[in-house]
């Protein structure tokens, strides 16, 4: 089973337009060379490194614990998935 994190990506990406950064900015800060992570990551194709979560939230200005919040959110989901669908 691949956890998915629609809502933590969304409030990322949502925390990035307001702070008016570019993905590449956010990839440059996370040590990446191009923004194709960033975007891969906004569209759910992945998600960041947990080690890097720290980091990603003093960047955005996002309170570590709303982000917290939001991967139970998505973590219950995804087994909620998993155990009602077989997913």
């Amino acid at each position: 089973m691949k956890i998915k994190y629609p809502l933590s990506n969304l409030l990322l990406r949502k925390a990035r337009i307001i702070n008016e950064f570019s993905q590449g900015e956010v990839a440059t800060m996370l040590g990446y060379s191009c923004a194709q992570f960033v975007s891969n990551c906004e569209r759910n194709l992945c998600f960041y490194k947990m080690g890097d979560l720290k980091k990603l939230c003093k960047f955005l200005g996002i309170e570590e614990s709303n982000l917290i919040a939001t991967l139970k959110k998505d973590f219950e989901s995804t087994i909620q998935e998993a155990i009602f669908y077989g997913k």
